[in-house]
Parts: C-alpha cells; sequence; structure tokens
C-alpha cells in the first residue's frame, strides 16, 4: 500500500471537497435584501418563509409578514416586485451599550442608537439592514412588508377581434307601374232651348 505525501493528501481531499460541492443542489441564499427592484417568482411557501426565483436566475429565500402574503394571496407561481429602495444596509463594525456604528455600503460609516433588542440580537460584523425609522435588523432576519412586496397583477390576453368585413349586397327590386294616360273628352255642354210662350190667337169671327 502506497503512502501518500502530505502534497498529495492535501491535493485529494481538496479534489474530494471540490467534487462534493459541486454535487450539492443549488440552495436558495437567505434574504439579502438587494436594495433595488427586482422581479421574481414564488416557488414555495413555508409560513413567512418564501422562496422566489428572480430574474436574474438566483433562488431567494426571503421572510415575508404572514398577513402581507394573505392579503396579496401569494401562492406558488405568484410573480412578484421588491423594492427596496427606502432601506440601507451594511455591516457592524462597533456595538456598545449606547451605540451601534455600521459602515453602510455606501462606503460612509452611520452610528445608531442601539435600542435592548438591537444589543441582544447583534453583534459585531453582522450583516444589518436599517430602515427609514432607523430600526436595524439582522439581514438574514428581516420581514418585508407591504412597502417591500408588490403582487405583479398578469396580464389579460385582450381577445382575439374578427377584423374580416363582410359586405352584404342588398337587392332592392323597384316595381314600376305603368303609367295609364287618360285622355278626357271634352265635355259637351246642352244649350237649354227656351221655347217661346204661345199666345193666343183671337179668332176672326
Amino acid at each position: 500500500m502506497k503512502v501518500l505525501s502530505g502534497t498529495a493528501l492535501a491535493l485529494a481531499l481538496s479534489i474530494t471537497a471540490v467534487s462534493s460541492a459541486l454535487a450539492r443542489p443549488a440552495t436558495a441564499q437567505m434574504n439579502t435584501v438587494l436594495l433595488k427592484s427586482q422581479t421574481g417568482q414564488v416557488e414555495s411557501i413555508n409560513n413567512s418563509t418564501v422562496i422566489v426565483r428572480t430574474t436574474d436566475g438566483n433562488v431567494r429565500m426571503y421572510q415575508i409578514e404572514p398577513a402581507v402574503i394573505t392579503a396579496l394571496k401569494l401562492t406558488s407561481g405568484s410573480t412578484v416586485l421588491f423594492n427596496n429602495s427606502n432601506l440601507i444596509s451594511g455591516r457592524i463594525t462597533d456595538i456598545n451599550r449606547n451605540d451601534i456604528r455600521v459602515k453602510l455600503d455606501n462606503g460612509t460609516t452611520q452610528t445608531y442608537i442601539a435600542t435592548e433588542v438591537a444589543r441582544r440580537t447583534l453583534t459585531t460584523g453582522d450583516r444589518v439592514i436599517v430602515t427609514p425609522d432607523m430600526r436595524i435588523f439582522r439581514a438574514d432576519r428581516y420581514t418585508l412588508t407591504a412597502k417591500d412586496v408588490t403582487l405583479v397583477q398578469p396580464v389579460a390576453s385582450s381577445p382575439t377581434t374578427d377584423t374580416t368585413v363582410r359586405t352584404t349586397t342588398q337587392t332592392t327590386i323597384v316595381e314600376s307601374t305603368p303609367q295609364r294616360t287618360v285622355v278626357t273628352s271634352p265635355v259637351k255642354t246642352s244649350t237649354p232651348i227656351y221655347s217661346q210662350p204661345t199666345t193666343a190667337v183671337r179668332a176672326l169671327w
């Protein structure tokens, strides 16, 4: 039995690890809360966890408030629009009793008030989401609200209109009535004949 040298053994383990990684099916990325408009199709829903295949080809896992899922009537196959432009994201660089320092993705550093919940759930190095009202959440635990999710209504196909113009030829039969010429004979008016009154002739005798 041949004994592998340290280099050969390390190489063999590396190849095995790579092969194992390639053999694993792709899993959904946990909610990274893309800070841009992103459209996707719902693949599955389990309570508040929604698996979405976005138009960029990635499969992502989001936490969406159950009330929002119900209100939008989300089901497998629904198309949704994520619009998270009102959120900002970054990484915690320091956290103490009073403050949380976050280096935002745009390169700036902001200091936020450390609430009791934030101190209990956040640690240095965490990726976080900051809402417009200055609340801070771990990026993988942020629950999308009605402001972040919109149901894309399917475009209804318009009914096909038959544009065939049918021309109906209507034949009108006009019956001509022959006109009869009536010749009217002049009416002869009879001239009345008046008889002279008879005068008695006296006798000569």
